[in-house]
């Protein structure tokens, strides 16, 4: 309840925002929690193996709260931290992309076995500082998609594929599936 829904009443009233001991606390925890994961998720990307793997991580960047600095520094707040200005989020876009850099560089690196890498994120920028209303939905479901085939056979991707499809094209080009490719297209829950 309290990562999933709590949230949106935090940011949308003051009264009831903890304090900046709370996300302090928080910061440290999530900045453990990004170095694990993406540490473990090298880790997984240089073993090689006989049989086929699927290797999956989550990073909640560049998510808001924008807790990091363009170098990955951790920022401190004193007060409930800035949820949405363009140069927080881009700050830490710029670290974001230092990390995924590290990430396509293992995953592409050559091994024993065929690799596919697909880089995807789950939103675009939400603003929610915004009214409901006045949100751009087109801009809050841009999200960022990038395929890596080793074997660079790209044909039935296409420029408007959206995360529906993107499993069923990777299974029926890679493991010659015959899964039907459906509408591509986005629902935005209010």
């Amino acid at each position: 309840m309290n990562k999933e829904i709590w949230w949106n009443f935090t940011t949308r009233f003051k009264f009831l925002r903890p304090s900046a001991k709370y996300w302090n606390e928080l910061q440290e925890k999530k900045t453990r929690y990004l170095h694990k994961t993406h540490q473990s998720l090298s880790d997984e990307l240089q073993k090689s193996s006989s049989k086929p793997r699927f290797v999956m991580g989550h990073y909640l960047l560049p998510h808001s709260p924008f807790i990091f600095d363009s170098a990955g520094n951790s920022r401190i707040w004193d007060t409930h931290p800035q949820w949405m200005t363009d140069s927080l989020y881009f700050d830490q876009v710029k670290y974001a992309n230092t990390l995924i850099k590290d990430l396509v560089t293992k995953a592409t690196a050559k091994s024993d076995r065929p690799k596919v890498f697909i880089l995807m994120g789950d939103h675009g920028l939400r603003d929610f500082h915004l009214k409901l209303k006045d949100r751009i939905r087109e801009k809050e479901m841009m999200n960022l998609m990038a395929i890596y085939y080793e074997n660079r056979e790209y044909s039935s991707l296409y420029d408007s594929i959206s995360p529906v499809n993107i499993f069923r094209t990777l299974l029926n080009d890679q493991f010659k599936t015959k899964l039907p490719i459906l509408k591509d297209s986005t629902v935005f829950l209010q």
